[in-house]
């Protein structure tokens, strides 16, 4: 179905505009993200083209295909943009914050890279485990653009990102998540060439668990506050990179492949990896 262009005052406008009521497509507001959710922001609001000649309109302009990353899983959260063969990213203010600066953040990318939402195709949203909240509002983000521009969309677990982007082909390695009241998420992931193999799926273990799962000598990817809340001896921290988190550049190159090689998901079946209830302690 061709897209024409919305009626505006000034001719060329581009007919998309994400903003923090939903989304205008085509001159009709699509609810999608909730206020409190996305905060205040643009992706991009419409501007005039300059008139050389004849008008200049959207359907005028060369296009290429504009992909997302969204990856909040983390305190500090990122996000990336390619467009054609260039690609941007930028890292999100930590923890509750990825609220108010996620829609910004995608807005001066795509903008830098000379884009517009119309060129949206693909969205791509890392699904923890990790934080609730930035995992809430990343994935709520990601299929509220989806749903409003009829974009391509694709899920990964933030651990196989990390993996990805940390590993080099052949290695191997642990990922220590704290989560909280008593619970520790671990998941161990092989890195080949282009792909990352799941040896072992996240699980919740307790404190004393850890020691008999992280046997051998693999790297544990983890943070400083889980390092020190693991109650891990001296040998096992010896194994443990604390310099590395799951991040949008590899969201994106790990993500794309796979919608090139899997398709696009349903848009219903993407959801937060959450291995337990909120605020349920481990044993309960």
């Amino acid at each position: 179905m061709t897209r024409k262009p919305a009626s505006t005052n000034s001719p060329g406008a581009i007919p998309i505009a994400f903003t923090q009521r939903g989304t205008k497509f085509e001159g009709r507001w699509v609810r999608t993200l909730r206020p409190d959710v996305v905060g205040s922001s643009s992706f991009p609001i419409a501007k005039p083209l300059p008139r050389l000649g004849p008008p200049v309109t959207a359907a005028r302009l060369p296009r290429l295909h504009v992909h997302i990353a969204i990856e909040t899983s983390t305190r500090v959260g990122s996000v990336a943009v390619q467009r054609g063969s260039e690609r941007r990213r930028a890292d999100l203010g930590e923890s509750r914050a990825h609220a108010s600066d996620l829609m910004p953040a995608l807005d001066r990318l795509v903008r830098e890279l000379g884009g517009t939402p119309a060129e949206l195709a693909s969205v791509l949203v890392g699904t923890g485990p990790g934080s609730y909240t930035g995992l809430r509002v990343g994935i709520a983000t990601a299929l509220g653009l989806a749903r409003a521009s009829g974009a391509r969309a694709r899920s990964v677990p933030s651990g196989e990102v990390l993996a990805f982007g940390a590993l080099d082909p052949g290695q191997h390695a642990f990922h220590l998540i704290d989560g909280r009241s008593g619970g520790f998420y671990l998941a161990h992931f092989l890195r080949t060439e282009d792909e990352v193999e799941v040896i072992e799926f996240p699980i919740v273990l307790g404190r004393e668990e850890l020691p008999g799962r992280l046997a051998g000598t693999a790297p544990i990817l983890t943070d400083d506050a889980t390092a020190a809340s693991s109650g891990l001896s001296p040998e096992f921290l010896e194994r443990v990179r604390t310099d590395v988190r799951p991040d949008a550049n590899a969201l994106l190159a790990l993500g794309l492949a796979r919608l090139e090689r899997l398709g696009p998901e349903e848009l219903d079946a993407i959801e937060p990896l959450y291995l337990r209830p909120f605020g349920m302690r481990h044993g309960d």
